[in-house]
C-alpha cells in the first residue's frame, strides 16, 4: 500500500480509534478497582489479626520493614507504608516463629503483586484516556495508531535517499533495469554527461576494477539532437578498443542499430555521440543486451521440449540457478558454454542460435544429436549479467581466471566463483570430448578461435584437431577467419586458470575459445548494424555444422 494511502487511512480512522481508546481506559480502570477490592480483605487480616490468634505466645515485638520499592528509594506511598510497618513477632520456639514469618511473607508478596498490577492498569487506563482526549481535541490519529499504520507500509515504499531533482523538459536518464549501467552526472535539453560504473575489484588475479559495459535509457528526446558524453571512457579496461567503435541504439530493445558518429577523444578520454531521436525514448548499450528475462524465456522454451533436459548445476552468489541444457544421445560429449564475461552478450545470442538449430528438426540436427550429447550453458555468469558488469561475477571474480589456483590464490571456490566450481564438477562427472568457450572481443573486429598450444603436454593429436576445426569453421561460415587473433602461447607457458587451457589439459580434448567482435566484422562490414544479435545466432548455426564435421575425429 502506498504511503499516501496509509496516511489518509490513518486520518479517516482516527475518531473511531479514539472511542475504542476511551472504552479501553474504562475497562482497565474497572479491572484496577476490582483488583484493589480483592486485595482489601487480605490486607485487613494482615493489619488486624493479633498474634494470639495464631496461638503464638508473645515474648517480644519489633518492627521489621519489608521493602517493596527499589533500593535507594526514599519516597513511599501510604499503602506501602502500611505494608512495611506490619509488626512481626518472634516466638520462643524457632519452628513456630518460622512458620508465622513464612505466612506473613507469602501474604505480603501477594499484596505486592496485586498492588503492582492495579497500578499498572491504572497507568494504562490514564494513558489511553489522555491519548484519546488528545485525538478528539486535535482531530488527528493517535501516535499508537500512526505507528500501527506505518508498520503496514511496505519497505519498497520507503526510499533510503531522495532522488536527484529532475528538471522537466531536460533529457531523463535511467539504468534501473536488468543489466543497466550508467551514472548521469549532468543533463540538459540537448546534452548529457555520463559515467560508467566499474565492476567490483578483481582481487587475486586481475587486481583492477574492470569497466566498459554501459546500458541506459534516455527519455524526452523526440525531435531534438542530443549529445551523449561518457566522460570516463578513457579509464575503461580496453581504452584502445574505442576507436572504430559505434554505439548500439534501439527504440524498442528488439531492433538495434549503430550510431555512426560515435567518437573517442584521446585528449579528454570521452566517448561521445549525437542522435536526433525519432521517438520519445531510446536505449543505448555497448552491445545489444541479452536480458535475464530473455534467458529465462530461452530456458523455459527449450526445457519444455521432450528432446531436452534442464539440469541445475548449483547456485550463484546472488542465489540464481546455474542452468545447463542437455540434448542428444550420442557417445561424444560436446560442451558449449557462453558468457563467462557478462558484458559479452553476443555469446548468449550465439548460444540461442545453437539451440534453435538443434531443435529445427532438420536432417543435420538429427544426425548431430544421434552422434553426440550436447551440454549447453547459455549464461554461466547470470549475476554479473543482471548487475551490468563487464567481466566479473557478483564477488568481482573474473571467471575466466578461476579454473585453477594461481600461486597463493585458490580457485575455484564456492565463496568466490561457484559458477566455475559447479561447472568443473559437472565436467569431471560427465567427461568432455569437445569444448567451446564463447566470448566477445572489444578490440579485434573479427571472429576467430584462440588455441591452447601452450598447455603442458600439448599433443600432435590436439594440434591436428585444432587445425581441422579451423578449416571446418571456415567452410561453414564466411563470417569466420584465421588471420586475426591472439596468437599462440609459448610451449608450457599457458595460463592454466583460463578455461580452454584447463579443459584441454584436463581431458586431453579439443578445446577452443570462440571470439566475436563488439564492433563489426571487417571482412563483411554492416554499416547499419555492425556485428549484431542476428549475425551471432547465424554463427551459432555454423558452429554446429563445424562440430558435426569434427565428430568422427573426436575420441568419443
Amino acid at each position: 500500500m502506498p504511503t499516501t494511502e496509509c496516511t489518509a487511512l490513518a486520518h479517516s480512522q482516527g475518531p473511531s480509534l479514539t472511542r475504542w481508546q476511551l472504552l479501553g481506559a474504562v475497562t482497565l480502570a474497572t479491572l484496577s478497582i476490582c483488583t484493589l477490592a480483592a486485595s482489601a480483605p487480605k490486607m485487613s487480616r494482615m493489619l488486624h489479626t493479633p498474634a494470639a490468634s495464631k496461638h503464638i505466645p508473645v515474648k517480644s515485638t519489633q518492627s521489621r520493614p519489608i521493602s517493596l520499592a527499589p533500593s535507594g528509594t526514599q519516597r513511599r506511598s501510604s499503602l506501602e507504608h502500611i505494608v512495611t510497618s506490619i509488626p512481626l513477632v518472634r516466638h520462643a520456639h524457632a519452628e513456630q516463629q518460622t512458620s508465622w514469618e513464612t505466612q506473613q511473607r507469602r501474604a505480603t508478596s501477594e499484596i505486592q503483586a496485586s498492588l503492582t498490577w492495579a497500578l499498572f492498569m491504572g497507568a494504562g487506563s490514564l494513558a489511553l484516556a489522555l491519548t484519546g482526549m488528545r485525538t478528539l481535541w486535535a482531530g488527528s490519529p493517535s501516535p499508537m495508531h500512526q505507528m500501527a499504520m506505518a508498520a503496514t507500509v511496505s519497505t519498497r515504499d520507503v526510499k533510503v535517499a531522495p532522488p536527484k531533482e529532475y528538471i522537466p523538459g531536460t533529457v531523463h536518464i535511467s539504468d534501473s533495469f536488468d543489466a543497466g549501467n550508467i551514472i548521469c552526472e549532468e543533463t540538459s535539453v540537448d546534452a548529457v554527461r555520463l559515467r560508467i560504473k566499474p565492476d567490483p575489484y578483481t582481487a587475486g588475479t586481475d587486481n583492477c576494477h574492470h569497466m566498459q559495459w554501459f546500458y541506459f535509457r534516455a527519455s524526452n528526446v523526440k525531435g531534438r539532437k542530443v549529445k551523449y558524453d561518457i566522460v570516463n571512457a578513457g579509464d575503461a579496461s580496453y581504452k584502445s578498443a574505442w576507436p572504430g567503435y559505434n554505439t548500439c541504439a534501439s527504440y524498442d530493445r528488439r531492433a538495434w542499430f549503430r550510431v555512426r558518429d560515435t567518437e573517442f577523444s584521446e585528449e579528454t578520454g570521452s566517448l561521445s555521440w549525437s542522435l536526433d531521436a525519432e521517438h520519445e525514448t531510446v536505449w543505448f548499450a555497448y552491445f545489444a543486451p541479452y536480458s535475464y528475462e530473455q534467458h529465462q524465456e530461452l530456458i523455459a522454451r527449450v526445457a519444455a521440449s521432450p528432446l531436452a533436459r534442464l539440469v541445475v548445476l548449483g547456485d550463484t552468489l546472488d542465489g540464481r540457478p546455474l542452468e545447463m541444457l542437455t540434448m542428444g544421445t550420442g557417445p561424444r560429449k560436446v560442451w558449449i558454454v557462453a558468457r563467462q564475461h557478462p558484458g559479452e552478450s553476443m555469446a548468449e545470442w550465439l548460444a540461442q542460435g545453437v539451440l534453435d538449430k538443434l531443435f529445427d528438426d532438420s536432417a543435420e540436427s538429427q544426425v548431430l544429436m544421434s552422434a553426440a550429447t550436447f551440454y549447453i550453458i547459455p549464461n554461466i555468469n547470470p549475476d554479473g549479467s543482471v548487475r551490468g558488469h563487464l567481466r566479473t561475477n557478483a564477488s568481482g571474480a573474473n571467471l575466466n581466471r578461476e579454473w585453477a589456483s594461481t600461486g597463493d590464490y585458490m580457485a575455484p571456490t564456492l565463496e568466490r566463483s561457484p559458477e566455475v566450481y559447479h561447472t568443473l564438477r559437472a565436467l569431471d562427472a560427465l567427461g568432455c570430448d569437445c569444448y567451446v568457450d564463447v566470448h566477445g572481443d572489444e578490440e579485434i573486429a573479427a571472429n576467430f578461435f584462440a588455441d591452447n598450444a601452450g598447455i603442458p603436454g600439448y599433443s600432435t593429436r590436439q594440434d591436428k584437431l585444432h587445425k581441422d576445426f579451423l578449416a571446418a569453421m571456415m567452410a561453414a561460415s564466411d563470417e569466420f577467419q584465421t588471420e586475426l587473433g591472439y596468437g599462440s602461447d609459448e610451449p608450457n607457458m599457458a595460463n592454466m586458470a583460463i578455461c580452454q587451457n584447463q579443459i584441454a589439459a584436463r581431458f586431453d580434448c579439443l578445446a577452443v575459445t570462440l571470439e566475436m567482435p563488439f564492433k563489426d566484422n571487417l571482412n563483411k562490414p554492416d554499416l547499419i548494424h555492425g556485428w549484431s544479435p542476428e549475425r551471432s545466432m547465424r554463427l551459432g548455426h555454423s558452429l554446429l555444422s563445424a562440430i558435426g564435421t569434427m565428430l568422427p575425429a573426436l575420441r568419443g
